[in-house]
C-alpha cells in the first residue's frame, strides 16, 4: 500500500495535454493528499482538456521573448495555487523556467525537476555553452530531486561536473491500462505481401522524411503510415512526401487513445532521433517515445545509427540501424526487412517482460520513497 503524504502537488507540464507527462501525473498523484494539474499551451500539441487543468499561458515554438513573458504571468498563477508552501511539491519540466522559480519565493516549496532531454546550447565547447553548464551547475543546487529518463543523462552530466545526490532514472515507458501487447495484431499488410513502415509523433525531422523518400522510390513492396504533426518542415517536402504515391498521411492523432491502433496496421515502426552532425546531442542520450511505443506493441524497429536507441535494437535485436549519411548502407538494412526477419524480430520482442516497454509500479519506487522522506 502507497504512503500518501499529507502535502499537496502542483504538477506543471511544459505542454499542456501531452500525453507522457499526464500519465506521470497521474503516477504520482496517488500519493498526494490534494494535487493540482497546470501547463502550458503550444500551437504544435494538438491536447485533449483534462479535469480541473489549469492553464499558465501560451508559449511560442522559438520566441524566447515571449516565453518570459508568459513564465513571468504563470508565476502569478502558480502562486494563487499554493496554500502551504513548507508542504508542497512542485514538479515540473522545463530546466528554464527553474531561475523563475528561483528567484519568486516558489524555492520555499521542494522542487522536482524531469529532465527529457537538454536544449542544443548545453552541447558543444563554445562559450555560451560553456555559460549555460555553469549556470545549470549553480542552480541545481536549489532542485530537491532531478528525474531523468534516461541513464545516459546521468553519465554525461557527470563528465560535465554536475551532479545532483537526489538524482532518479524513470523511463519514459508506455502508460496504457487494460492494453496487452502481446494481443497487438496486424490488419493485412505481410498478408497481401507489402510491409508497412508507420512513422507517427512529432515530424520534425527533414532528413528522415528524405530518407524515407529515397527509399521508397528504389524499393519494391514498401509502403508508409504517417500520423503525426508536422513541424518547421520545408513546405516542398512535405508537400512531395504526403502526396507521394507510397506514403498515407493520415493526419494527427491522440495519444494513448489512438496507439493501439495505429500500430496495428504497421509491420516495422520508423524510431530514428531528428538528424544532427554534432558529436554531442540528446540522439545520443535520450531513448524516443516511439521506442517504448513500437516495443510495447511488438513492433520492429528502424533506428538512426550513432543514437541511443539503436543501441538498444541492436542490443534486443528487433529490427535494424540505418545510417543517414550513407544511403547505400541504408538501402541494404532495409533489404533486411522481410517476412522472415520481422517474424524473428517480433519473438524477441514477445520473450521480454511485459513491463521493459510498460510502466509500471515498480518504475516508481525510488521517486516515491524519497518524496517520503522529510
Amino acid at each position: 500500500m502507497k504512503q500518501v503524504l499529507d502535502r499537496e502537488l502542483i504538477f506543471i507540464q511544459s505542454t499542456h495535454g501531452d500525453a507522457h507527462q499526464f500519465g506521470r501525473y497521474n503516477d504520482i498523484k496517488g500519493i498526494y493528499e490534494r494535487s493540482k494539474l497546470l501547463g502550458f499551451e503550444r500551437d504544435y500539441y494538438e491536447a485533449v482538456s483534462h479535469a480541473n487543468n489549469i492553464s499558465l499561458g501560451f508559449i511560442q515554438h522559438g520566441s524566447y521573448c515571449n516565453r518570459v513573458v508568459t513564465y513571468l504571468r504563470a508565476l502569478k498563477t502558480i502562486n494563487g495555487c499554493v496554500v502551504d508552501y513548507r508542504n508542497t511539491d512542485i514538479y515540473f519540466y522545463s530546466l528554464d523556467f527553474l531561475p523563475f522559480l528561483i528567484f519568486f519565493r516558489l524555492r520555499r516549496c521542494r522542487l522536482i525537476l524531469e529532465m527529457p532531454d537538454l536544449r542544443d546550447v548545453f552541447f558543444g565547447d563554445s562559450v555560451r555553452s560553456r555559460v549555460v553548464r555553469l549556470a545549470v551547475r549553480l542552480m541545481i543546487s536549489f532542485l530537491n530531486n532531478i528525474v531523468f529518463t534516461s541513464d545516459r543523462y546521468v553519465t554525461y552530466l557527470k563528465s560535465k561536473s554536475i551532479k545532483h545526490n537526489l538524482s532518479i532514472v524513470i523511463e519514459n515507458k508506455v502508460r496504457l491500462s487494460g492494453i496487452n501487447n502481446h494481443k497487438n495484431t496486424r490488419k493485412g499488410s505481410l498478408a497481401r505481401g507489402k510491409i508497412v513502415i508507420g512513422y507517427f509523433g512529432l515530424l520534425r525531422c527533414e532528413t528522415s522524411l528524405r530518407v524515407l523518400l529515397n527509399v521508397l522510390e528504389a524499393s519494391e513492396g514498401l509502403e508508409l503510415i504517417v500520423y503525426g504533426y508536422f513541424m518547421n518542415i520545408n513546405e516542398i517536402l512535405q508537400y512531395k512526401f504526403t502526396t507521394n504515391s507510397k506514403v498515407s498521411y493520415r493526419g494527427t492523432y491522440i495519444s494513448p487513445d489512438n496507439l493501439s491502433a495505429m500500430y496495428e496496421q504497421v509491420d516495422v515502426s520508423w524510431i530514428c532521433y531528428p538528424y544532427s552532425d554534432s558529436l554531442e546531442g540528446n540522439y545520443r542520450l535520450a531513448r524516443t517515445n516511439r521506442y517504448y511505443e513500437a516495443g510495447h506493441f511488438m513492433k520492429p524497429m528502424i533506428a538512426a545509427k550513432g543514437t541511443a536507441d539503436a543501441d538498444r535494437v541492436e542490443e534486443l535485436n528487433c529490427g535494424v540501424i540505418v545510417d543517414y549519411d550513407d544511403f547505400e548502407a541504408t538501402l541494404k538494412s532495409f533489404s533486411l526487412i522481410c517476412r522472415e526477419n520481422i517474424e524473428i524480430w517480433r519473438a524477441n520482442l514477445f520473450n521480454l517482460s511485459k513491463t521493459y516497454f510498460k510502466s509500471s509500479d515498480c518504475d516508481y519506487s525510488e521517486l516515491f520513497y524519497v518524496l517520503g522522506q522529510e
